[in-house]
């Protein structure tokens, strides 16, 4: 009888990328990525960047695994999230498709990062481009502080700090129609396993997106670049319950790496550690 053995839910799991449709997560969805495989060393610089589409079709009908422009560097191996891509300047972000203007019930973001300095205004990802008129909302690191970002204005930002360095997953979820308590985010240290929820409300409503294409990385405004390597990222109009962003904090990998068991995941996320923070401040 061969010998049973536990992936570890932290790590990179490798292997095909996908779509978890059975995830909460995926109601709505409008953008999933994860970075491309680095190149040799050899190759010429920005040959081996960006990030690769994995919602087959998406909202747009665009094949998935199409390759989205990024000309700043060379992805790297990063450890405990693998593969990732980096922005450090203004003018360079990964652009997806989008042909719908929408004005969304609920959003919902969540990446896989490693910061790599501190900036005022850390742009991840949104659910619209920075042109036309519109300042999108994302998910965003302001400071060193995760924070969901409504409108380009109003910030909810998590009350922890984030290190330098350190592997997280973030996840953000908001439904304004819900009034009290309809603000929800979830942060995953993966070198410690600890996990950090908060609740919140506001009533600030979300604006109307554009049609132009998504961007990812920065929001093509001095000081906007996310300065952090990204492994994953996303983007629905789901909108998820507190218990569900912190389940999703137990198992960060499966949404973008679909496990062949579900129940090999729980029994390995088991020996994680929860810490709920509950300090969400609302800045206008």
């Amino acid at each position: 009888m061969g010998l049973l053995r536990f992936r570890n839910p932290l790590v990179y799991p490798g292997g095909q990328a996908g779509v978890n449709w059975n995830h909460p997560a995926s109601v709505g969805l409008r953008y999933s990525l994860v970075a491309k495989n680095p190149v040799p060393a050899s190759a010429t610089p920005g040959s081996g960047g960006g990030m690769l589409r994995v919602d087959p079709g998406g909202p747009t009908g665009i094949a998935g695994g199409s390759n989205y422009n990024s000309t700043y560097q060379n992805n790297q191996v990063i450890p405990i999230i693998g593969p990732a891509w980096i922005t450090v300047t203004a003018s360079v972000a990964i652009t997806v498709p989008n042909v719908t203007a929408e004005t969304p019930a609920a959003l919902t973001f969540a990446a896989i990062l490693v910061i790599n300095s501190s900036v005022s205004s850390g742009y991840i990802c949104g659910n619209s481009s920075p042109n036309s008129g519109n300042t999108p909302s994302s998910l965003s690191v302001w400071s060193l502080t995760p924070s969901l970002i409504i409108g380009g204005s109003t910030q909810f930002g998590f009350g922890m700090t984030l290190a330098i360095g350190v592997p997280y997953f973030i996840v953000c979820s908001y439904k304004p129609s819900l009034g009290t308590n309809n603000f929800n985010i979830g942060v995953t240290n993966l070198l410690t396993g600890q996990v950090y929820t908060g609740v919140g409300s506001s009533a600030a409503a979300i604006p109307t997106s554009n049609s132009t294409p998504y961007w990812i990385g920065c929001r093509n405004v001095a000081t906007t670049q996310a300065n952090a390597w990204l492994a994953t990222c996303m983007h629905s109009v789901a909108y998820l319950t507190a218990p569900q962003v912190k389940q999703w904090c137990y198992a960060l990998w499966d949404f973008w790496f679909p496990p062949a068991s579900q129940g090999l995941i729980l029994l390995a996320s088991k020996k994680m550690t929860a810490r709920s923070l509950r300090q969400v401040r609302v800045l206008g």
